[in-house]
């Protein structure tokens, strides 16, 4: 147990620690406000960590990749300025108490490596800032906001849920080169707040996603690209800006309006489409295209085709409203099925 700050008397000393139970770290790992200088790596192997800490920093590698759990304490920073900042895969980070957020920062270099997350006791939030990959190996459970805008590069290594429980907002990316890899499935839950995605499956696809807000909007701000299912289902309007595609699964759509891009927001799969606008319109302004199945387009008024839509069977339901169709349609597979309260 240490109860005061941890530092080093001088550059390039490293601090291994080896416990069979708990390891406590009371104090800051940190430089002592300038009296000395910060570790060179931090090597942690335990049953468990506890961190009572606000600040750890290192300048190279914070390694706890062997420790089975950690608990943070207090909220807190932990950055590493040149390396990576590792937890064990399979191993849990969780708070002490749910009250504590934590951000984790490498700031010039370097990933950070993540296992399960709040499968105990949420953290309040988290922030996940990695210069180099943010690996996500297992669930994410946060109370509030889960935040890895800072982290331009994030890949899957297991199939993973990211869940919001309360109040805030989930956030991956703040720029359109910003990306989501993995063949791996996810699933992002936020009982209230908004879900940000920019890139998803850009370079390597994801097995599978699904997005829900109960409660707030789902930005798709870039394209999306699997191999398998996608459903996508915002309690707000729902707009579609540029390509959703996959390779064989379903792709399920759904908001209160759900709008796509005119020539960019294309949806394209061998699977069936289902588009709904539960409390609106859905206005289709790009070319939908189920290339082995059928598309269902559904919504509580209108349904407008400004853009061509191929299936075996193309369906469109204006349960309140009208179906206006503005585009040629050329659907040389099958035929259309449309219906309407108002005028087709």
């Amino acid at each position: 147990s240490f109860g005061s700050t941890v530092s080093a008397a001088a550059a390039a000393i490293d601090l291994a620690v080896n416990a069979g139970d708990t390891v406590t770290f009371g104090g800051n790992v940190a430089d002592n406000a300038g009296a000395n200088t910060d570790l060179n790596d931090l090597t942690v192997n335990a049953a468990t960590l506890l961190v009572g800490a606000g600040v750890i920093m290192v300048e190279n590698d914070l390694n706890l990749g062997g420790t089975n759990n950690v608990v943070v304490d207090e909220n807190g920073v932990y950055t590493s300025n040149n390396g990576n900042i590792t937890f064990n895969a399979n191993g849990n980070l969780d708070a002490a108490d749910g009250t504590e957020a934590l951000q984790l920062v490498t700031t010039l270099v370097g990933d950070v490596v993540l296992g399960t997350i709040g499968n105990a006791v949420p953290l309040f939030n988290l922030d996940v800032d990695a210069a180099g990959i943010g690996i996500i190996n297992n669930n994410i459970t946060v109370a509030g906001a889960i935040d890895f805008a800072g982290s331009a590069d994030v890949d899957l290594s297991g199939d993973s849920s990211i869940t919001s429980t309360a109040d805030g907002d989930i956030t991956f990316g703040t720029a359109v080169t910003d990306d989501i890899d993995g063949p791996f499935s996810l699933q992002i839950t936020n009982t209230l707040g908004d879900v940000t995605l920019f890139q998803a499956g850009d370079n390597i696809p994801l097995d599978s996603l699904s997005v829900t807000t109960q409660n707030g909007t789902v930005n798709l701000d870039g394209t999306v690209d699997t191999t398998g299912h996608i459903d996508i289902d915002s309690s707000t309007a729902l707009n579609i800006a540029l390509a959703v595609t996959s390779a064989g699964g379903d792709i399920d759509l759904t908001g209160a309006t759900v709008t796509t891009t005119d020539v960019t927001g294309t949806i394209t799969t061998a699977g069936d489409i289902n588009i709904d606008a539960t409390n609106g319109a859905a206005t289709i302004n790009a070319d939908v295209d189920s290339t082995n199945s059928d598309v269902e387009i559904s919504a509580s008024t209108d349904v407008t085709l400004n853009a061509d839509v191929d299936g075996d069977n193309v369906v469109a339901n204006a349960n309140d409203g009208d179906v206006n169709v503005t585009a040629a349609l050329n659907n040389g597979r099958g035929g259309y099925d449309f219906s309407a309260s108002g005028d087709i």
